[in-house]
């Protein structure tokens, strides 16, 4: 058995078994234990204030839990011919939440077994903490499994919406140089949209001031279906999504130099805003795997960005570096040249 075929199994049958075994598997074991009605949602202190059936949330986990799965057997049997962004798409966002029910299910389950009525139960944020973290856990394997699994001789190639606008003047009195470049992609909203499902099933079952708190990361992700890239005599600039801010900006007297490469996902650790500039000195907006452009700062921080024909402002950068650094050659007093203080 080859290695493809092992990770569409773990893929289409190990994650699928697991998570629908951890969800039913506490039910089944306790159900003659729990109350005739079951909290199902809490208030801000822990305190059940509604509840339905044991049936009742079994049908309604249970249904999270099966509409996960589905989207990880799917990209198990046609993996080999999907884009490689929409595969991971879609088994990520199954495999959380499919995780993220069965921890509802087996928490309720285990927390509940033993009372006589629902009001007794409590919620404690632990419980909301192994839930979160279970759908992450689920999600991250299974995008990583789905990343590993090779694609047919020759498969479907990628294909990227993008829209390019470039713009370049170059004026022999002024010298003014600008490149504009923007990049459209599906997959973050996409993402951001899968997203609402289980935090729509989260919030019923806990309280709204979660759901906000996840809904913020999925709104982040959507954002990052359009980037507006910019390099002119000042330096590098990066716009995320259709909104003024966040915005990275780059001076070009913090650029060292500027370099067209080939970006890869899994070199970064995946797709999206990878890293921080700020603590780990490297970061990349990498919406695709393909061409893009390298920006190396004078302190050794480096910053990576998916782009079509980045050739272009590589060019210019660069030549404007050569210039900034010829200008501040001229400025040194020429006195002062190999004299020892």
């Amino acid at each position: 058995m080859n290695k493809g075929v092992i990770l569409r199994l773990t893929l289409g049958a190990g994650i699928p078994i697991a998570i629908l075994v951890s969800g039913f598997g506490p039910f089944l074991a306790y159900s003659s234990e729990l109350p005739n009605q079951m909290a199902s949602h809490y208030n801000l202190s822990g305190i059940p204030d509604k509840s339905m059936s044991p049936t009742q949330f079994l049908m309604v986990s249970g249904l999270m839990m099966v509409l996960g799965v589905m989207p990880c057997i799917a990209v198990s049997l046609i993996r080999r011919k999907l884009q490689p962004a929409f595969s991971l798409t879609m088994s990520s966002v199954g495999a959380f939440t499919g995780g993220t029910g069965a921890a509802i299910l087996a928490i309720a389950v285990t927390s509940q077994r033993g009372l006589e009525h629902w009001q007794d139960a409590t919620f404690s944020n632990s419980m909301t903490l192994i839930m979160i973290i279970s759908g992450v856990v689920a999600g991250v394997l299974a995008a990583w499994i789905a990343y590993l699994i090779p694609l047919a001789d020759g498969g479907a190639k990628k294909h990227y919406n993008s829209n390019i606008k470039k713009l370049m003047n170059d004026f022999t009195s002024t010298n003014k140089i600008f490149w504009g470049s923007t990049l459209y992609t599906r997959w973050p909203v996409l993402v951001g949209l899968a997203a609402l499902t289980p935090i729509i099933i989260i919030v019923n079952f806990t309280n709204l001031w979660i759901g906000v708190i996840l809904l913020l990361p999925a709104i982040a992700v959507a954002n990052l279906s359009r980037i507006r890239v910019t390099a002119n005599k000042s330096g590098f600039y990066v716009r995320y999504g259709f909104i003024v801010w966040p915005r990275t900006s780059i001076p070009l007297k913090r650029i060292a130099s500027t370099q067209a490469i080939k970006v890869t996902p899994k070199e970064w650790g995946g797709w999206g805003y990878r890293g921080n500039l700020i603590f780990m000195k490297r970061a990349a907006v990498v919406l695709r795997a393909g061409p893009g452009i390298r920006v190396d700062f004078h302190d050794g921080r480096v910053f990576v960005v998916t782009i079509d024909e980045p050739h272009v402002p590589v060019q210019i950068l660069n030549t404007e570096i050569l210039r900034l650094n010829s200008a501040n050659d001229n400025d040194t007093d020429p006195s002062q040249k190999g004299c020892d203080t």
